[in-house]
């Protein structure tokens, strides 16, 4: 809701007091929704979950003889994939008193008791809210056909507490997995009719986000990992330290993403640089990124530095392998390298354009820095270990900044990179060398967003 100042006196007295008390009715609802939080405790519009460690364990063990649930959820940009629990409530064993909520690839999938759901559809989108509802044996949701199983009437405890943003095996501790990398922006339990549990983001006094129970007698919630607040974008996790760039070591170093292009709409922009103090900097063929199909000519969307051709650049789209790109490169010169959907360009000299084709909406397979794959798969035959420094690299979808993967050492001193969109999982095999510390990423691509009121 945003009152502009410009509307004051342009509206009649009749407008202007219906506006003033719908605003004040705004503004105390909204003081006292806050004021349920505990001293210290701030209000968020949501957490979202990092996909790898975050999760939230509750003390609530659903009833489904007389629960309902209701969860409103997001999958922002480049989230959607795997398994990702929304949330988990089970018995001795994976199938036994369950009373869970999937998503699974793009589908939701509920389960109830001892019965597996089927897949929901439609499939799930990202950057639209559902509201999902699980109504003891029922379970509906915004966005589409919902699903109802046969009740059981003996069903009356799952054994163990419900767990948010992942998924366990035979206790709340056990096999933990499926870790969910959605937006929570409340969560409600209601018994026979009556609310019982109502879960509020927020940030603890320590600034750490997390949920709160603001119920008359709460659930005690416990985080385990580190979730994602609004407002977080553009910054690097608590410990974390940049650094000016990270350096491939040539034999075992790179980076696994979550990311899969789509080459109809994204465009990645790497920084990158051969210094001359590795000898052999420009010898033999490296990755720079690679995201491939069943071979290494189907669904490629991939840069390299052809060493053994001169070093130079080549950008391979789709089934076709790219020329070589001119001049040759040069050690401690930092390019600029841009694949914008099916053209490349580079700040060192003449680029490419490939045929474009419209059925090529996805790579094969997730993107990969510093070293190349074939196969269909991360892990089969990878090789081509750059030996460069990667300074960023970003992607836009549709013009929109998705990710922007910035080099940095973790809280342990180890050199990685890390998503300040928090939109991608990354992983590091091997060892990275860190540039000097310092701040360098474009803090501009960043702009706060949220409610502006102004008090008339």
């Amino acid at each position: 809701m945003i009152i502009s100042r410009n509307n004051r006196f342009s509206m009649g007295g009749g407008n202007y007091r219906s506006l003033l008390t719908a605003a004040a009715v705004f503004c105390g609802a909204f003081a006292a929704q806050a004021a349920d939080l505990p001293s210290g405790y701030t209000k968020l519009e949501y957490i979202q979950g990092n996909g790898a460690s975050a999760r939230l364990i509750t003390d609530y063990t659903p009833n489904p003889q007389t629960d309902k649930i209701e969860a409103v959820i997001e999958w922002p940009a480049e989230t959607i994939g795997g398994n990702q629990q929304v949330w988990c409530a089970r018995g001795t064993s994976g199938t036994d008193k369950t009373y869970t909520l999937f998503a699974i690839g793009s589908n939701l999938r509920f389960d109830y008791n001892k019965t597996r759901g089927d897949l929901l559809t439609p499939e799930i989108s990202e950057g639209v809210k559902y509201t999902v509802t699980a109504d003891r044996y029922m379970f509906t949701w915004s966005g589409g056909n919902g699903q109802t199983h046969t009740e059981s009437t003996i069903f009356q405890s799952t054994g163990y507490p419900l767990v948010l943003f992942a998924s366990y095996a035979r206790g709340v501790n056990t096999e933990v997995v499926n870790y969910g990398r959605h937006r929570l922006y409340s969560f409600k339990v209601w018994r026979s009719g009556e609310l019982i549990h109502y879960f509020v983001p927020c940030k603890d006094p320590n600034g750490v986000a997390t949920m709160v129970d603001v119920c008359d007698n709460p659930a005690t919630l416990t985080v385990q990992g580190t979730f994602i607040a609004p407002g977080d974008n553009g910054k690097l996790p608590a410990g974390y330290t940049e650094v000016q760039y990270i350096q491939g070591n040539g034999e075992d170093a790179r980076i696994v993403t979550s990311y899969i292009p789509h080459p109809q709409t994204d465009k990645a922009e790497a920084v990158v640089e051969w210094p001359s103090s590795v000898g052999d900097a420009l010898s033999g063929n490296q990755g720079v990124w690679c995201a491939r199909g069943s071979t290494t000519s189907t669904a490629s969307w991939t840069l390299h530095m052809l060493g053994n051709s001169g070093g130079k650049f080549r950008f391979d789209y789709n089934s076709a392998s790219g020329n070589l790109l001119e001049p040759a490169l040069s050690t401690d010169v930092k390019y600029t390298v841009t694949a914008d959907r099916n053209v490349v360009s580079w700040s060192g000299g003449n680029g490419q354009t490939h045929t474009p084709v419209i059925g090529f909406t996805a790579a094969g397979d997730r993107m990969v820095l510093f070293a190349v794959y074939s196969g269909g798969t991360i892990d089969t035959y990878p090789g081509n270990y750059g030996k460069h420094r990667l300074y960023s690299f970003k992607v836009w979808r549709s013009g929109e900044l998705i990710h922007y993967f910035v080099p940095c050492k973790d809280p342990n001193g180890v050199a990685t990179m890390v998503d300040i969109c928090y939109n991608a999982a990354l992983t590091i095999d091997g060892t990275f060398t860190a540039g000097p510390e310092g701040h360098y990423y474009d803090d501009k691509l960043f702009r706060p967003t949220g409610m502006v009121i102004y008090i008339l």
